[in-house]
């Protein structure tokens, strides 16, 4: 699972095609996602470095049919700062 978004980095880059993949973890009820953005799919594919990170905290419900992954990127979605994100 992953984003792609329209992402503009620190130094003022647009990336039209950004490609984000979050790793997650759990304590409880308490979930927390780290998010890589890359350029595009492409350069994560390549190994290139992130152009940019970010991280989520988030209440995790272990009762619910979807997994922490799902619930993560669910959550991440509803971030302005992730505005116009969609699954690939």
């Amino acid at each position: 699972m992953a984003l792609q978004l329209s992402f503009t980095d620190a130094c003022g880059v647009t990336h039209s095609a950004a490609y984000a993949r979050a790793t997650t973890s759990q304590d409880g009820t308490k979930g927390s996602a780290n998010l890589k953005i890359f350029h595009d799919k492409a350069a994560r594919d390549a190994g290139m470095h992130p152009v940019s990170g970010m991280g989520f905290s988030f209440t995790f419900d272990p009762a619910s049919s979807d997994n922490i992954i799902k619930q993560a990127y669910d959550f991440m979605k509803t971030r302005t700062e992730l505005d116009g994100a969609v699954d690939v």
